[in-house]
C-alpha cells in the first residue's frame, strides 16, 4: 500500500508548485484581486499546512481596501468576509505542530 500511494504524494507535491506559480502569476497581474489571496489560503497553504502564510495571505485580506480595484470592489468586499470566515476556521484545518510553527 505504502509504495502505491508514494507516486500519488509526489504528484500532489508537483502540483502544488504548479499551483504556486500560477498563484504568483495571478497576483502578479491583479495584485489588488482579494480572491487570489482567499484561494491560495484555503487551497495551497493548507495543503501544505503552512499556516503562517495562511495567516499572511487572510490578514492582507482583510486588511485591504475592497475599493482598490473599482471594477470588483464587490467582490472584494465578499472576499474579505471569507477570509475573516477561514480565518475563524485555523484551528481545525491545520495540524497543532503547524499552529505552533514546529517542524
Amino acid at each position: 500500500m505504502t509504495y502505491s500511494t508514494t507516486p500519488q504524494l509526489a504528484t500532489v507535491c508537483q502540483d502544488a508548485d504548479k499551483s504556486e506559480e500560477y498563484f504568483a502569476a495571478s497576483l502578479d497581474g491583479a495584485p489588488n484581486y482579494l480572491g487570489t489571496r482567499v484561494l491560495r489560503a484555503e487551497y495551497l497553504w493548507v495543503l501544505r499546512q503552512d499556516a503562517q502564510k495562511f495567516e499572511e495571505d487572510l490578514g492582507f485580506v482583510i486588511d485591504g481596501n475592497p475599493n482598490s480595484l473599482a471594477s470588483v470592489a464587490a467582490e472584494n468586499a465578499k472576499e474579505q468576509e471569507k477570509a475573516q470566515h477561514l480565518l475563524a476556521q485555523k484551528g481545525k484545518l491545520f495540524s497543532k505542530k503547524d499552529l505552533e510553527g514546529g517542524e
